[in-house]
């Protein structure tokens, strides 16, 4: 009994090793931890962004984070089953990309569909949601067709400092109480 246990396990995890693929980090050419001049350059060249449209906005909500925003193309002959793109850096490093397709032409389960056959079963599934992840990217899907790429040191960055932000937000409000 035992050896069939362990056999069964070995097979399942060689089974599990030998068929997930990594986690893309990115779209296409454009991928997690590039900088902003470099995503920049590849939004020009690609064929799935209109980057002549006057929307092709970069916005700067702080010091040290921008976000790239880019519509779909949309030809005479052919339109991108991409809607609109997020590209957000924080110290000129890319580590969010959010693409919402066009539902119309690429569903919420075509994608899961395509996902699962890349990546195997979603680490975590809902109604809502899909996702994907290893050690260093997480792929989100959502509906109605939306597609993020995260790169989890530059998140799991950014909360530690927000939590730190929280702590020292927390003993000033300690303190301003401890003195009325």
């Amino acid at each position: 009994m035992k050896l069939k246990l362990i056999l069964s396990i070995l097979i399942f995890t060689s089974s599990y090793i030998l068929f997930s693929a990594d986690i893309e980090s990115g779209y296409k050419d454009i991928k997690l931890n590039m900088s902003k001049d470099e995503v920049t350059d590849l939004i020009k060249k690609s064929d799935d962004f209109d980057t002549k449209r006057d929307e092709a906005i970069t916005i700067r909500f702080e010091p040290d984070t921008e976000i790239i925003t880019v519509f779909g193309k949309i030809n005479k002959n052919s339109r991108s089953f991409i809607k609109r793109g997020f590209f957000q850096f924080s110290d000129d490093k890319l580590y969010l990309i959010t693409l919402n397709m066009d539902e119309k032409r690429i569903g919420y389960y075509d994608l899961l569909k395509h996902y699962t056959n890349k990546y195997g079963n979603p680490t975590n599934l809902d109604p809502n949601s899909a996702t994907w992840e290893d050690s260093n990217t997480r792929v989100i899907l959502e509906k109605k067709s939306t597609v993020k790429f995260l790169d989890l040191n530059k998140w799991n960055e950014l909360l530690k400092q927000e939590d730190g932000q929280k702590d020292e937000e927390r003993e000033k409000r300690e303190d301003f109480i401890k003195n009325m």
